[in-house]
């Protein structure tokens, strides 16, 4: 359950990531 919930935090983060990238490109 644990890797689970880092797994999904850790795609949020890269989804962020991806779209503060964008912006800011």
């Amino acid at each position: 359950a644990l890797g689970r919930i880092a797994n999904q935090r850790n795609a949020v983060r890269a989804r962020l990531a991806k779209k503060i990238e964008g912006q800011s490109g």
